[in-house]
């Protein structure tokens, strides 16, 4: 079939499917999970798979599960990734479909990202007589704390894996476009724990005692000139303090105080100078007033930044330009957020990650926010971007769009 002959047909399956794609991600935005706990979702998804003729699933873990769907002819492999975690936040959008689980919601997008790449499987099972190769479609828990990918990779799901394709649906993007970058596209990110140890005692006598909160207000500012005053103008990175706690009476000085927070940087050097500057910080500050203070970091060494592979992520763009009719496709700018796609990335398979456009013209609700939500038509454009990039790997014969 001829390039834009297929590319019509792609769109118009997807368009014929919205009524059921709208209503996928409807009821996965009702039962949200936290990260390892998807059961509901997992049976949901498993239960949806197992109608589509020609795919096999089977789970990995005790959540989260991989879909196989392989043609007749010989041709590579493709590793299609979807999250499916929610957040531990409380819905507020009054939304008709709104989560029915307490203190549980879809608020980053996953729900979208399910429902797109389900329909995906349907339409490709539908027509498998056009495809060469195979697909494998990773439905991966726990993102949102950035341990599932690690866990899918440790079962094996990148085993004779050519390439790998995974997207998110971006608030800060406008639902008419789909961002890509051909390198460095979000940042590698951790979690840090600083316990501050004094010594307490009462408040109106502060001189027999060495204050931990005295001591994490000067840390607290401290952190904050690693990034303005240490790293340099032209490199991207962040220091943030968002917790603190510490003592629970209006005339105690407590014992100890913690902070916890994120650094985020775009490449490895970087990383690992937040890494040692919050830890000399934490050391020299907390000496200097008679404290101590450790530091513990979540994920490292494991925090990566997410790169797509240049060659691959240019053929994405140059295929999504041609294929999306209603959206297009340009160069984005690098984020500090972060995606567990990164573990996935740094193994070295051929990889690429772009953002699908769901900004609004009204009032959006940034990621995470209870009032979170993203617009329909870029769950439409989700689904077909899906679709896109199988035909620039395992659908188009010979075609100057074709990725290898």
């Amino acid at each position: 079939m001829k390039t834009k002959e297929l590319i019509d047909l792609l769109n118009q399956e997807v368009d014929r499917h919205r009524e059921e794609l709208l209503r996928i991600r409807e009821d996965l935005h009702r039962i949200p999970e936290l990260a390892f706990r998807e059961f509901f979702t997992t049976d949901y998804i498993e239960n949806y798979l197992v109608e589509l003729p020609g795919i096999s699933s089977y789970r990995v873990s005790d959540t989260g599960l991989v879909a196989e769907l392989t043609s007749e002819t010989f041709g590579k492999r493709l590793a299609i990734r979807a999250d499916i975690d929610g957040l531990p936040v409380t819905e507020e959008t009054g939304l008709a479909f709104s989560s029915e689980h307490p203190g549980q919601m879809h608020a980053c997008g996953h729900d979208g990202h399910m429902a797109a790449l389900l329909i995906a499987a349907k339409i490709l099972s539908q027509h498998r007589h056009l495809l060469k190769g195979s697909l494998r479609f990773l439905f991966q828990p726990a993102e949102e704390v950035g341990k599932g990918a690690n866990l899918f990779i440790s079962k094996g799901v990148l085993q004779d894996v050519d390439y790998l394709f995974g997207l998110h649906l971006w608030t800060p993007l406008a639902t008419s476009l789909v961002g890509v970058n051909e390198g460095a596209l979000m940042a590698a990110g951790d979690f840090f724990d600083i316990v501050i140890k004094g010594k307490g005692g009462h408040g109106a006598m502060p001189q027999e005692t060495i204050d931990p909160i005295v001591i994490g207000a000067n840390l607290i500012t401290s952190l904050q000139t690693i990034v303005s005053r240490n790293l340099a103008p032209i490199k991207t990175g962040v220091v943030s303090v968002t917790s603190l706690h510490g003592g629970n009476s209006y005339n105690v000085i407590p014992e100890s105080l913690t902070l916890k927070g994120t650094l985020r940087a775009l490449s490895l050097t970087d990383m690992e100078f937040l890494y040692g500057k919050i830890e000399s910080l934490t050391h020299d500050i907390c000496q200097a007033y008679g404290g101590k203070g450790v530091v513990t970091f979540a994920s490292r060494p494991e925090a990566y930044p997410l790169i797509n592979n240049p060659y691959y992520a240019k053929k994405i763009k140059k295929g999504l330009q041609a294929g999306l009719m209603e959206a297009k496709s340009r160069e984005i700018e690098p984020t500090l957020a972060g995606d567990d796609f990164s573990q996935y990335s740094k193994t070295g398979v051929s990889s690429c990650y772009v953002f699908v456009g769901s900004g609004g013209l009204t009032k959006d609700y940034p990621h995470h926010h209870p009032k979170f939500n993203v617009s329909p038509a870029s769950i439409v454009t989700a689904a077909k971007t899906y679709l896109h990039a199988v035909r620039l790997t395992n659908m188009v014969e010979s075609d100057d769009e074709r990725a290898g």
